[in-house]
């Protein structure tokens, strides 16, 4: 069990929360980050080696996490670093902040202009390729959903718009595929679904259900088999791990049984 966060809020408030390795150390780390009712912006991060919470004083106190993208956490864990989707208060853009989990500091990824002034419905990171990001987002008007991808890390121009459609309802992205034609989502009947971004098919061919009410919660990311966890199994873990037999090169974690 992991134990009770620092800071408890007693209140409304809006936080996310991101995971990733320190290879550094070899241990997994939580990330979070919120903003209380009073509008104070605070991190912290626990470490599954420590077993604790501690807090993150380097922040920048002007960002706050973009409202609703918490539900919508992915696989946004690249090149060391936590990514989550941003608000800056003051200058009234959205950002990608990224964490470095080693560092433990905060720093900025600009979106494409498109995006950064635009106010989103709703909004996913995900990881592209092995080492970059991309960002679907979804607007109510003109019900217009996009793809963009950052062809190189870190470098603003080479945000590159790859998919655009018109919906009603945007499918929640979960995983882009290696050979980055292909995107996993979860469908709004409940089913995961490939997306073809160039002939905008969608396939519901793996007969993977998914609960709708735990739906929010599903995190798809590549698999890698590892000893790190090897002395700190837990025995009646509430952790399983689901294999899609049509495409070996993935698995589906999922935090409910």
């Amino acid at each position: 069990m992991i134990p009770m966060m620092t800071n408890c809020p007693h209140g409304p408030y809006v936080d996310f929360i991101g995971f990733g390795f320190d290879s550094k150390t070899n241990d997994y780390k939580l990330l979070r980050f919120f903003e209380m009712n009073d509008q104070s912006i605070g991190a912290e991060l626990y470490s599954l080696n420590a077993n604790c919470w501690t807090s993150i004083t380097c922040i920048a106190p002007n960002y706050s996490p973009l409202y609703g993208a918490q539900y919508y956490y992915g696989n946004s864990f690249v090149n060391g670093a936590i990514h989550l989707l941003a608000y800056d208060r003051e200058g009234s853009r959205c950002r990608v902040l990224a964490f470095d989990v080693s560092e433990q500091v905060f720093s900025e990824i600009p979106l494409p202009d498109h995006l950064s002034n635009a106010s989103f419905f709703r909004a996913w990171l995900l990881k592209y390729r092995q080492s970059s990001i991309a960002i679907m987002t979804w607007k109510s008007e003109p019900n217009l959903m996009e793809l963009w991808v950052m062809k190189e890390y870190g470098v603003a121009t080479s945000w590159t718009k790859v998919f655009t459609e018109k919906r009603e309802s945007v499918p929640r992205v979960l995983f882009f595929r290696q050979d980055e034609e292909q995107v996993f989502v979860a469908m709004k009947d409940g089913l995961i679904a490939s997306l073809d971004l160039k002939t905008k098919h969608y396939s519901e061919d793996f007969g993977v259900g998914l609960v709708h009410s735990l739906e929010q919660y599903l995190v798809v990311d590549s698999y890698v088999e590892s000893l790190v966890l090897l002395d700190k199994c837990c025995i009646n873990s509430r952790w399983d791990v689901i294999s899609i037999d049509q495409v070996d090169e993935f698995q589906i974690r999922s935090l409910w049984e």
